[in-house]
């Protein structure tokens, strides 16, 4: 049975919402930072989540080969969210 918000389809999930975001962004202010979560922190320069290189936070895997079974579907949404930065910045997210 799939467990939608397990493993790597629960890793898909989380980046398909940091990238809604994204894309909502882009849409409504016209930039987007490519960057989850950073009005959460009062230190600047701070996010949850980063798209450029999801290895930033410390915990976040940027490809397949960092994955393991029972990752934190947080840290396995940066290979997506990793790949939505490339193809957001090589042909626009408009």
């Amino acid at each position: 049975m799939l467990q939608p918000n397990r493993d790597q389809s629960g890793g898909i999930n989380e980046a398909f919402s940091d990238m809604a975001g994204e894309a909502a962004e882009e849409f409504l202010f016209g930039r987007s930072d490519w960057v989850s979560g950073a009005e959460m922190y009062v230190a600047p320069n701070k996010a949850l989540r980063y798209f450029d290189d999801p290895t930033k936070d410390g915990v976040s895997i940027k490809h397949v080969r960092n994955y393991r079974k029972g990752l934190d579907v947080h840290y396995s949404s940066g290979i997506y969210n990793h790949v939505f930065y490339k193809l957001g910045t090589t042909f626009g997210i408009r």
